[in-house]
């Protein structure tokens, strides 16, 4: 069931008009870590969305680290990306509703300038959805460190957004795009501790009563199963891709390729 196919053979994507082909289903995409507003990442998740134009999808769920840094309580950050919020009206043709979840690298995301957007505030999100509960997070908070949470409460603080708010926002928004680069220089030299994270995550899903749990942070593609019961991660946009769950109840992971168009798509589940 675990097969790799090319575009030519995918239910969703015609190579000749180049267009997707989506017939209802939930589309989730996570930590795409949208540096500049005409950066690669941007560019090709809004060619992705102007690909899937006369497609229809239920739902589109973004969980998080969408963005590489947004502050909402700066609106220097809403006029940077003004031109990717406009783009992600695109959406709105597209699907009857769009979620967005906050991640680690966003803070005060419900001051988001994006009418498309329906801003979801809680850690995690129970959706309904032909029949099952999906859970939904970003994912930041499984298996998380007490020092984490520590750090987590504080930058995600009141107090601490109101003394940033007298912060230049430039200087804020380079003060954290340099902090992000030095510590994602340091991934390959951690350990993911995998074991550990999918035993709080089936935690998680019986907590929460769902039937799968599907979130990100990780940049890691985890898929495991228990008791017809699943967990997903959603790929980091260092491998531009979107979790698809059709109205049958099936998951795919869709690669894309930086023109928006399919590369190659993996079944998950067969039910």
């Amino acid at each position: 069931m675990l097969a790799n196919l090319i575009e030519q053979n995918s239910p969703f994507f015609d190579p000749q008009t180049s267009k997707f082909l989506f017939k209802g289903g939930v589309l989730i995409a996570s930590d795409i870590h949208i540096r500049e507003p005409n950066d690669t990442n941007a560019n090709c998740l809004i060619s992705a969305f102007e690909k899937m134009q006369g497609s229809k999808l239920d739902s589109v769920f973004f969980l998080g680290d969408i963005f590489d840094f947004y502050f909402g309580a700066q609106s220097f950050f809403n006029r940077k990306f003004s031109s990717v919020f406009s783009k992600m009206g695109l959406l709105t043709k597209i699907s009857t509703e769009v979620l967005f979840m906050e991640g680690n690298h966003e803070f005060g995301s419900k001051n988001l300038e994006c009418d498309h957007f329906h801003f979801v505030k809680d850690n995690y999100h129970v959706y309904e959805y032909a029949g099952k509960k999906l859970l939904l997070s970003h994912g930041d908070l499984l298996n998380a460190p007490k020092l984490y949470l520590w750090f987590r409460s504080l930058v995600k603080s009141k107090i601490l957004h109101m003394i940033a708010k007298w912060i230049p926002g430039s200087w804020l928004d380079k003060y954290a795009l340099t902090h992000a680069n030095l510590s994602r220089g340091q991934d390959k030299y951690r350990k993911i501790p995998h074991q550990k994270i999918i035993a709080d995550a089936f935690h998680q899903l019986d907590s929460y009563q769902a039937d799968h749990f599907i979130f990100g942070h990780f940049h890691y593609p985890f898929f495991e199963s228990k008791e017809n019961k699943h967990i997903f991660c959603s790929h980091s946009w260092m491998k531009p891709s979107f979790l698809y769950y059709t109205p049958g109840g099936k998951v795919f992971r869709l690669f894309i390729n930086h023109d928006g168009t399919l590369r190659s798509y993996k079944a998950l589940t067969s039910d």
